[in-house]
């Protein structure tokens, strides 16, 4: 799966390392080639530089105001809800991921808060899920079953998401459940047992209910993680291990406010 970097802040292009990595001998100490043994005393570390993005809004003189949703392929049952709260145009980030995300390939975006991430990996995300009753349902073996899934570091976080991807989901069927800690478990498992198609949450909690077995991953073609720059802060390796154990979703968008060092995806790659 190829994967795509987008900004809506320009970034130079990425300096040379200054201190290649190395693994030398300290002088005056015996050779351990014997042994294998490999002394690292003054090896230095590489210097990682910022990922440069692929595209980036720097330059455009794309009139956004001219274009509209639809214009990007958007169904038309989202760009009405949209229209309906007011929202007619993208903002530059959701311009710049649409396409890509369309095509169902992994993405990263980067671009401040306030400026659109949400509806930028939103879109694609409920135009690849089926609600109940909606064309192909009867025939979809994931009918029923939670088909994307969006992390996030914060409940308050989950709860802001959940409700930007309802209204832009208002004249579709797909259900969208909101799971996170600091409360009681029963109707967050309740409302998964009823039918979910979207699960938006913090990353302890979904463990938590995939420990219990409420939480069934099996048919999550979508995984978003949501300010990822952040999380992979937060989150241990042995956290991102645990989801890795899910199969392999067909796209990963990472989305972040600030501008940072790209982050690897923690699903296996899908082939």
């Amino acid at each position: 799966m190829t994967e795509q970097t987008a900004t809506t802040e320009s970034t130079a292009a990425p300096a040379e390392p200054q201190h290649p990595a190395a693994a030398t001998e300290a002088p005056g100490t015996p050779s351990h080639a014997a042994s294998g043994i490999i002394s690292t005393t003054q090896a230095h570390a590489p210097v990682l530089d910022d990922a440069k993005p692929d595209i980036t809004d720097a330059g455009s003189e794309t009139d956004l105001t001219t274009r509209t949703f639809a214009d990007f392929g958007v169904e038309e049952e989202i760009c009405q809800a949209l229209a309906d709260k007011g929202i007619t145009h993208p903002f530059p980030i959701q311009a710049l991921t649409l396409p890509i995300a369309l095509r169902g390939q992994d993405i990263i975006g980067q671009a401040k808060t306030g400026t659109g991430k949400t509806l930028g990996f939103g879109i694609p995300l409920l135009m690849d899920t089926l609600g109940p009753g909606e064309e192909g349902w009867d025939e979809d073996p994931a009918s029923g079953s939670p088909q994307a899934l969006v992390i996030l570091p914060t409940r308050e976080l989950a709860k802001q998401v959940a409700e930007e991807l309802a209204g832009a989901a208002a004249k579709r069927t797909v259900r969208i459940v909101q799971v996170y800690g600091g409360r009681a478990y029963e109707p967050q498992i309740e409302a998964i047992e009823q039918g979910a198609e979207i699960v938006v949450g913090t990353p302890g909690r979904i463990i938590d209910l995939m420990d219990r077995r409420v939480l069934d991953l099996t048919h999550v073609t979508t995984v978003v993680l949501d300010e990822a720059d952040e999380m992979l802060d937060l989150a241990s390796c042995r956290t991102w291990r645990r989801f890795s154990r899910a199969p392999a979703p067909t796209a990963t968008p990472c989305c972040s406010a600030p501008p940072c060092r790209a982050p690897s995806s923690p699903w296996p790659a899908a082939t």
